[in-house]
């Protein structure tokens, strides 16, 4: 039996918790109580539910299905569930990243954030076209702001403004890079990155960094957006925000290396 769960920081082998699955072409909303846990053929004790994940579920249910919801085929999923099903979710990962991170506001934009998989591209792009190691490139990432997830939408569309690329060589080769002799961007050679691109993303089980939408009546109904992240308009609700030119700044410091 296949599953999405939708709450719950974590479970374990013998943990009831809430699912939704799919069941004669209906989504249906259960508690469920796991007796068995895998991943990508592999048995796990427990896993990270901090985002949406897809994984495969062996067990039963002390109780009666909770909500049944019409679910027939992709033409009635919503764009975020859309968003969420392309989404290869890895199981626990040492440094505590993870991918399928809902941001949200209440004008109803939504974006799937890939915390994981944007860190790794990094990764990725300093070796290929940033001319480090693997090593190098894993010490650069891992002692940057990177590490930090995003607060808010807004924040993740700050970062998202521009490609990856970018920020890699940013990373690798500091500030003003493109007066080194480095591209300033993939626009040159943007055929061989989209090939380099799709066998490093199959290759490692990368996701994009981001897929961005609106949100429609049926993520509020359906408690997918239970453990979102949310921007609310009220600005005294929230920490104050630095402008973009002090943002602009600090990652500039940060991310540049001599």
């Amino acid at each position: 039996m296949a599953g999405r769960v939708i709450a719950g920081d974590i479970i374990h082998k013998g943990e009831v918790f809430n699912l939704i699955k799919i069941d004669n072409n209906t989504l249906v909303e259960v508690n469920f109580f796991a007796k068995q846990i895998e991943m990508y053929g592999r048995s796990i004790d427990f896993i990270d539910l901090g985002c949406t994940g897809v994984l495969f579920l062996e067990g039963e249910y002390p109780n009666t299905q909770i909500k049944r919801t019409n679910y027939s085929s992709t033409n009635n999923m919503t764009e975020l569930e859309k968003a969420l099903k392309k989404i290869l979710i890895l199981p626990h990962i040492p440094n505590g990243l993870r991918d399928g991170i809902i941001y949200y506001n209440e004008e109803g934009d939504f974006c799937v954030y890939n915390h994981y998989s944007a860190c790794e591209w990094l990764k990725h792009l300093a070796v290929h076209y940033g001319g480090v190691t693997m090593e190098e490139a894993t010490r650069l990432v891992e002692n940057s702001d990177w590490m930090r997830m995003p607060e808010s939408i807004n924040e993740v569309a700050f970062i998202t403004h521009e490609e990856q690329y970018h920020w890699a060589m940013l990373l690798v080769k500091g500030n003003m890079y493109w007066l080194k002799g480095y591209p300033s961007g993939i626009i040159d050679f943007k055929e061989e990155y989209i090939d380099w691109e799709e066998q490093i993303a199959k290759q490692y089980q990368l996701n994009d960094e981001y897929i961005y939408g609106d949100l429609e009546s049926a993520d509020y109904e359906s408690g997918i957006l239970d453990n979102a992240i949310i921007k609310r308009k009220k600005k005294a609700d929230l920490p104050k925000e630095e402008s973009i030119i002090e943002k602009i700044s600090k990652i500039l410091k940060n991310h540049s290396t001599v």
